[in-house]
């Protein structure tokens, strides 16, 4: 019996919870007889790590079928084309994927690869792992016609009870994001009066970077000695009206803008306290990688990051929206670091416990049952 072949669809174009999630499953899959195809954008920016991974691929031009909240009306002309050049890349990948036996498609912020699982009859899983109007600002251009063609999959995955309850999933199974923990080494909260604060992922207006820099003029009334690094990309816009805020704050010394890294590792052992200010996250990589790395971790108690930190067990949570509770809360932690380091023990052995890879090997493998 020959390996079966199955297709792993993620094209989204920056390198997200998503995108790690599927390189995490690629060894999984190799390793239980699967002989997997990556399907990627043309636009892709993590395309170093496909060829890390030495994994077949396939690029094709495809478009979202979202739209950013913000945008009072969007243009049909332009809609119609990208359904046009969606529709042609599903003919291609109808020919691609013509032997294959799984069609797995990660995100639902794409179509691709719906459309061949219905005409084909493949067995086709849809991953969800966002809620889309609560952490990307986005929302359905066709809400019904895009609800109708997502429920014909065999099968909806959810990375977290929270974004099946987004989706009103009657039947789903629940495939969360595992780690590998021997990739963490556990660091502790050092004696030096310098508090490294940190926040990473991807910098957009859900992810609350506004309410830590209005945060950090109260820790400054506490004399409390700080630099808050700013780790990732994003919305140019939103950049630049933060970097004028820290500006108005007189914060330009205190706070460091440092881009995309590809050493995640070196990141986390860089910070000491962690801040999760994400509105709604629908699960949250960082947060877990975070505490198995030993960082304290601060989240707002809101979406899925209660779910993960248990105040003062595992981590900490401030009141969403609250910079004055997020000050708050860091200030404890600088005047209490050896209860923080027990905390952050906690969260350690938590995190290595309930989201380890082998949970997700498990999920996933009866999902392709």
């Amino acid at each position: 019996m020959g390996l079966k072949k199955i297709a792993l669809i993620d094209l989204n174009q920056d390198r997200g919870g998503s995108v790690d999630y599927i390189l995490s499953i690629i060894p999984i899959l190799q390793e239980e007889g699967f002989e997997p195809l990556l399907v990627v954008s043309k636009k892709c920016q993590w395309k170093d790590q496909i060829v890390i991974s030495m994994i077949k691929y396939k690029m094709i031009n495809s478009y979202p079928w979202v739209i950013n909240l913000s945008k009072n009306r969007y243009s049909f002309s332009k809609s119609l084309i990208k359904f046009v050049i969606n529709l042609y890349s599903e003919l291609r990948l109808f020919f691609i994927l013509k032997n294959f036996d799984y069609i797995y498609v990660n995100t639902i912020i794409y179509p691709s690869g719906l459309l061949t699982g219905l005409f084909s009859k493949k067995k086709t899983i849809l991953h969800i792992h966002e809620y889309l109007d609560l952490d990307h600002n986005l929302t359905f251009i066709w809400k019904k016609l895009s609800k109708k063609l997502y429920s014909t999959s065999n099968l909806l995955a959810a990375n977290s009870p929270n974004v099946a309850n987004h989706f009103s999933l009657s039947k789903y199974v629940m495939i969360p994001n595992g780690f590998d923990y021997k990739d963490y080494s556990l660091k502790k909260l050092t004696n030096s009066k310098l508090i490294n604060l940190g926040i990473v992922g991807r910098i957009d207006q859900t992810k609350g970077h506004k309410d830590l820099i209005l945060a950090l003029p109260k820790l400054q009334e506490h004399n409390l000695d700080f630099v808050l690094n700013i780790w990732g990309e994003g919305d140019k816009k939103y950049i630049k009206t933060l970097k004028t805020l820290i500006d108005k704050l007189d914060l330009n010394s205190k706070v460091i803008f440092n881009g995309f890294c590809k050493n995640k590792f070196k990141i986390f052992q860089s910070i000491d306290i962690l801040c999760i200010c994400s509105r709604s996250e629908a699960f949250g990589r960082v947060t877990i990688e975070g505490l198995l790395s030993g960082c304290i971790v601060i989240g707002s108690n809101s979406g899925f990051t209660p779910e993960i930190i248990k105040d003062g067990k595992t981590g900490y949570l401030y009141e969403p929206y609250n910079p004055d509770s997020l000050a708050t809360k860091i200030i404890f932690v600088n005047e209490n670091r050896e209860k923080a380091q027990i905390v952050a023990k906690g969260g350690y052995l938590y995190s290595k416990n309930e989201f380890s890879l082998n949970k997700t090997k498990e999920a996933l493998l009866r999902a392709l049952a």
